[in-house]
C-alpha cells in the first residue's frame, strides 16, 4: 500500500529540491598587521562578488571562508593547514610571495584549487599544479623597470627591500639587475635589507641609503613601507622606483609629496572608462564607504572568474573547474582581460605610471 504524503511533508520535499548549492571558498588575506591596508580591500571585493552572487542565484551559493594571517609567514602556515584539514575544495590566497613559498608543498599535496591576485614571484611560474595566478610574473615588471632606468642614463642603483617577503624580493632585483646590466655597462648596485616585523629605523634605512649617493632607488616593500622610506630620503633627488606591491591609495595618503614622481608600472587602466568599471565603483562605495583598490577589482574578479566556470562545466570539483579555466583561457573581468595560459600563469600588458598632485596618472599624462 502507497504511502500518502501530507502537505507538510510535500513542502519539505520541495525546499530540500530547491535548496541552493553551496561551495565552500577558503580565504586567506592580511587583515591586521604590516600589509592589511591594501588586502582589506581584497577581502571586501570578494565579499561583494559573493554576496552579488547569492542574492541572484538560487541554485549556487558562494560561502566565503576567511580567515587573517596577520601579514606573518607562520600564521599563514598554521592558517593553511588548519584550513586545509576541512572539506573546502577552492581558496582565494591574498598572500605575499614569501608566505605562498612556505606553504606551496601543502596546497600542492591537497586535492584544492587555488587562485591568488597577490603571488607574483616567478617561482611559481609554468608549474603544472592547481593554482591559477591573475596577474603577472613580477620579473615582467622588473624588466619594465629596468628598460625605464637604462633610458634615463641611470647606473648606480639602492635597492632597498623587505626581507619577510624574500622571494618576491629577490625575484624582482634579480631580474631588475640582470636586464640593466645586458641594457648598460658600469651598473652598480648596493642592496639595503630590512624586515617589517622588526620594528626598523626607517630614518637609519633611510639615512644609510641617502649616504651612498645613488642615482636611482629601487623600492620593494608594501605601500606604507614606501612611504615612509621615501619619506627619510633625505638629500639628492634620485630617480624613485616602486615595485607593484607599494602602489596604492595608502602609499599616497602616508607618503605626501615624498611619492610624488615616484616610477612604476601597472596593468593598462583604460578600462577603468567602462561602464562596468563606474558601476562597480558605486556599489562597491556604497557598501564599504571607501574607494576601491586593484585588489578590490581583482579579488573581485576571482571570485566571479571561479562561479562562472563552476556554472560552465556544471561541477564543483576541482578537476572540472581547473580544466574549464585552462581552456576558456581568459576572463572579462571589470576593467581588463585575464588571459589564462596552460600553466595557470597570468599576463596583461603593463605601464608606465607616477604620482602628481597626489593622483596616479601614467607617464603620458593622461589621467587615471
Amino acid at each position: 500500500m502507497k504511502k500518502l504524503l501530507t502537505a507538510a511533508s510535500i513542502l519539505i520535499l520541495l525546499v530540500s529540491c530547491s535548496k541552493p548549492e553551496t561551495v565552500d571558498v577558503g580565504m586567506i588575506v592580511s587583515l591586521t598587521g604590516n600589509y592589511s591596508p591594501l588586502l582589506i580591500s581584497a577581502r571586501n571585493g570578494a565579499l561583494l562578488a559573493a554576496e552579488e552572487i547569492n542574492r541572484d542565484n538560487s541554485k549556487l551559493r558562494i560561502n566565503l571562508i576567511i580567515e587573517d594571517d596577520e601579514s606573518n609567514i607562520e600564521t599563514v602556515r598554521q592558517t593553511a593547514r588548519n584550513m586545509l584539514g576541512q572539506d573546502i575544495d577552492f581558496f582565494l590566497l591574498s598572500i605575499t610571495s614569501a608566505a605562498y613559498a612556505a606553504v606551496e608543498q601543502d596546497f600542492t599535496g591537497s586535492p584544492v584549487l587555488s587562485i591568488s591576485t597577490t603571488i607574483t614571484s616567478d617561482e611559481f611560474r609554468r608549474k603544472d599544479d592547481n593554482f591559477i595566478r591573475m596577474t603577472p610574473d613580477i620579473s615582467n615588471y622588473a624588466v619594465k623597470l629596468a628598460g625605464y632606468t637604462a633610458e634615463a642614463g641611470k647606473k648606480r642603483v639602492a635597492i632597498v627591500y623587505d626581507a619577510n617577503n624574500i622571494t618576491y624580493a629577490e625575484t624582482m632585483y634579480g631580474v631588475f639587475m640582470n636586464t640593466l646590466d645586458a641594457a648598460v655597462s658600469g651598473a652598480e648596485y648596493k642592496l639595503f635589507e630590512y624586515n617589517t616585523l622588526e620594528s626598523p629605523s626607517f630614518r637609519e634605512l633611510g639615512e644609510k641609503i641617502t649616504a651612498w649617493s645613488s642615482e636611482t632607488v629601487l623600492i620593494i616593500t608594501s605601500a606604507f613601507d614606501a612611504a615612509l622610506i621615501c619619506q627619510n630620503l633625505r638629500t639628492g633627488e634620485p630617480l624613485l622606483l616602486l615595485a607593484p606591491w607599494a602602489v596604492s591609495d595608502e602609499l599616497i595618503k602616508n607618503g605626501g609629496n615624498a611619492v610624488e614622481n615616484t616610477v612604476f608600472f601597472l596593468k593598462d587602466t583604460s578600462g577603468e572608462s567602462s561602464e562596468s568599471y563606474k558601476n562597480f565603483v558605486a556599489v562597491y562605495k556604497d557598501r564599504f564607504s571607501s574607494d576601491p583598490s586593484f585588489q578590490s577589482v581583482m579579488n573581485y574578479d576571482a571570485v566571479r572568474f571561479l562561479y562562472s566556470i563552476i556554472r560552465q562545466q556544471k561541477s564543483i570539483t576541482p578537476d572540472a573547474v581547473k580544466a574549464g579555466i585552462l581552456n576558456t583561457g581568459s576572463y572579462e573581468g571589470v576593467d581588463q582581460v585575464y588571459t589564462i595560459d596552460k600553466y595557470g600563469d597570468c599576463s596583461h600588458p603593463l605601464i608606465a605610471s607616477t604620482i602628481k598632485n597626489g593622483k596616479i596618472i601614467d607617464l603620458q599624462q593622461n589621467g587615471r
